[in-house]
Protein backbone atom coordinates (compact mmCIF):
# COMPACT_ATOMS: atom_id res chain seq x y z
CA UNK A 1 0.00 0.00 0.00
CA UNK A 2 1.52 3.34 -1.04
CA UNK A 3 1.28 6.71 0.71
CA UNK A 4 -0.81 7.99 -2.20
CA UNK A 5 -3.31 5.13 -1.79
CA UNK A 6 -3.63 5.85 1.93
CA UNK A 7 -4.20 9.58 1.31
CA UNK A 8 -6.85 8.86 -1.33
CA UNK A 9 -8.54 6.00 0.57
CA UNK A 10 -8.06 6.42 4.35
CA UNK A 11 -10.78 3.82 4.99
CA UNK A 12 -8.22 1.15 4.05
CA UNK A 13 -6.63 1.78 7.44
CA UNK A 14 -9.95 1.84 9.26
CA UNK A 15 -9.87 5.64 9.56
CA UNK A 16 -13.22 7.41 9.60
CA UNK A 17 -13.10 10.83 7.94
CA UNK A 18 -15.47 13.03 9.92
CA UNK A 19 -14.62 16.50 8.60
CA UNK A 20 -12.20 18.43 6.43
CA UNK A 21 -10.00 19.10 9.45
CA UNK A 22 -6.26 19.30 8.68
CA UNK A 23 -5.12 17.08 11.58
CA UNK A 24 -6.49 15.23 14.58
CA UNK A 25 -4.54 14.67 17.78
CA UNK A 26 -5.28 11.96 20.31
CA UNK A 27 -6.27 13.07 23.82
CA UNK A 28 -6.12 11.13 27.10
CA UNK A 29 -9.90 11.52 27.55
CA UNK A 30 -11.89 8.29 27.47
CA UNK A 31 -15.49 7.42 28.26
CA UNK A 32 -17.89 4.51 28.27
CA UNK A 33 -20.89 4.97 26.01
CA UNK A 34 -23.94 2.76 25.69
CA UNK A 35 -24.34 1.18 22.27
CA UNK A 36 -26.75 -1.31 20.73
CA UNK A 37 -25.26 -4.54 19.40
CA UNK A 38 -27.20 -6.31 16.63
CA UNK A 39 -27.34 -10.04 17.36
CA UNK A 40 -29.23 -10.91 14.17
CA UNK A 41 -32.74 -12.34 13.76
CA UNK A 42 -34.21 -9.10 15.11
CA UNK A 43 -32.37 -9.47 18.42
CA UNK A 44 -30.21 -6.78 19.97
CA UNK A 45 -28.53 -6.01 23.26
CA UNK A 46 -27.19 -2.86 24.84
CA UNK A 47 -23.77 -2.65 26.41
CA UNK A 48 -21.18 -0.05 27.33
CA UNK A 49 -18.12 0.30 25.11
CA UNK A 50 -15.00 2.43 25.48
CA UNK A 51 -14.38 5.54 23.36
CA UNK A 52 -11.42 7.96 23.15
CA UNK A 53 -11.63 11.63 22.18
CA UNK A 54 -9.61 13.09 19.30
CA UNK A 55 -9.15 16.87 18.97
CA UNK A 56 -9.12 18.51 15.53
CA UNK A 57 -6.82 21.39 14.60
CA UNK A 58 -9.96 23.31 13.60
CA UNK A 59 -11.49 22.93 17.10
CA UNK A 60 -13.68 19.96 16.22
CA UNK A 61 -13.71 16.75 18.22
CA UNK A 62 -14.38 13.13 17.36
CA UNK A 63 -15.04 10.18 19.68
CA UNK A 64 -13.68 6.90 18.28
CA UNK A 65 -14.58 3.41 19.52
CA UNK A 66 -11.73 1.47 21.10
CA UNK A 67 -11.94 -2.18 20.14
CA UNK A 68 -10.83 -4.96 22.45
CA UNK A 69 -7.70 -6.71 21.15
CA UNK A 70 -6.21 -9.85 22.68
Amino acid sequence: MTKETIKEQPELLGINVVSNCATYSITPQIRYKKTTIDLGNGLAKEEYRLQQRWQGSDGSEDWQWIEYVE
